[in-house]
């Protein structure tokens, strides 16, 4: 029930936020520069920072999304898989998913190469976290040092695996909402 609500009120905040983006639009669109000016014309010019400023505006939303999304997502796994989780995996979720979600937005890669990239950036993290909130807080979040061949105890090549084999449904998301959710085409 607490995780479905946080879920729920988090979708409709990152809505106002997309309100109050494109609120500040028109602020960008009015400002103007004289050699971008003459270089472009008036209305160009115009066009141009419209359509920048509807750009900044979808990817603010588009990343607020992803990282309730995925904080939601990781928080309701790692509550299936071990019985409970922690804060800082909440946020790590939500960071975790807001890169594939950049990954599969930017790339212009095959599908499986983009799932092996988000592998490595979510190891890379899961190393990160660990060092700070294992190592240096000594909060024992996780401690893979039973795995063979960890590092540090953080991260090891089994996790690697699942990170990759959850990777590919993670990218398949991020794709279909920017399809169907954003009404953008993906690359």
């Amino acid at each position: 029930m607490h995780i479905s609500y946080f879920f729920v009120n988090n979708i409709f905040r990152v809505s106002i936020l997309k309100n109050i983006f494109i609120k500040q639009k028109s602020q960008l669109c009015s400002e103007t520069t004289n050699s971008e000016s003459a270089y472009f014309g008036e209305k160009k010019h115009a066009e141009i920072l419209k359509f920048k400023a509807n750009n900044n505006a979808n990817l603010a939303a588009e990343a607020s999304f992803a990282f309730i999304l995925g904080a939601g997502i990781y928080s309701i796994l790692e509550i299936l898989w071990r019985g409970h989780t922690h804060w800082t995996m909440t946020i790590t979720g939500g960071l975790c998913l807001t890169a594939i979600w950049t990954i599969s937005r930017s790339l212009k890669l095959r599908l499986w190469h983009k799932c092996l990239i988000s592998a490595a950036v979510v190891t890379a993290m899961e190393f990160t976290v660990g060092c700070i909130v294992n190592l240096l807080l000594n909060w024992n979040v996780w401690d893979y040092s039973q795995e063979p061949f960890n590092i540090l105890g953080q991260i090891c090549p089994l996790f690697f695996l699942y990170w990759l084999g959850l990777c590919l449904p993670a990218v398949l998301i991020c794709m279909f909402s920017r399809k169907y959710i954003f009404k953008q085409n993906n690359k």
